[in-house]
């Protein structure tokens, strides 16, 4: 949101409407200039502009560790419940990265389970649970102690992050200047 606001400030002229959600869309019916994708991006007739890569790390608010203790080791997760993605839901684990160590795989039972990781992070901040989460999306909370990272050390996944749009020849001159803007402003947090 902030490179967006910023891309706003620099050309007045320039109107955005931003369309969230974590289910596809189809660009071309629903006139999209634009999208922002997460994960591999290889089955798609879109051009695609790689932007970064984002990491999921484990957090949970500031209230819930009060309430519940730091967890120190993957066993002490072991506990606790979840806040799950309905898509780690299926899967029904973490699997949970540490350089130089094996993975640790835990199967957790979830408290709660939602469709998009806005409303995750939202669980998280009320203090519902813990959750796995892109740094990204919680890079405020972490930095104003609202929300604690739990295990460091360890991470989930790598997440690629692209930039996609449909304009095969022409692109137009307002999308061109967007998406470099963004390419040269986005910082997106290391692991």
């Amino acid at each position: 949101m902030p490179v967006i606001c910023a891309f706003i400030r620099e050309n007045p002229d320039i109107t955005v409407e931003l369309i969230e959600s974590d289910s596809p869309v189809d660009m071309v019916a629903e006139r999209v200039d634009v999208a922002f994708a997460s994960g591999a991006q290889e089955d798609t007739v879109l051009r695609s502009i790689p932007l970064g890569s984002v990491f999921e790390i484990l957090v949970a608010s500031r209230e819930y560790i009060a309430s519940h203790g730091l967890s120190k080791t993957t066993d002490d997760l072991r506990r606790l419940d979840w806040i799950s993605h309905k898509v780690e839901l299926k899967s029904g684990k973490i699997t949970l990265r540490r350089m130089g160590h094996p993975n640790a795989v835990l199967n957790q039972p979830a408290k709660v389970v939602a469709g998009s990781a806005a409303s995750i992070a939202a669980f998280v901040r009320a203090g519902a649970s813990f959750a796995v989460l892109p740094s990204a999306l919680v890079a405020e909370e972490l930095a104003s102690g609202e929300v604690v990272r739990i295990l460091p050390d360890y991470h989930g996944f790598e997440i690629p992050i692209s930039a996609l749009f449909g304009y095969q020849n022409m692109v137009p001159l307002k999308v061109r200047a967007f998406l470099d803007f963004v390419k040269a402003n986005l910082e997106l947090p290391a692991p």
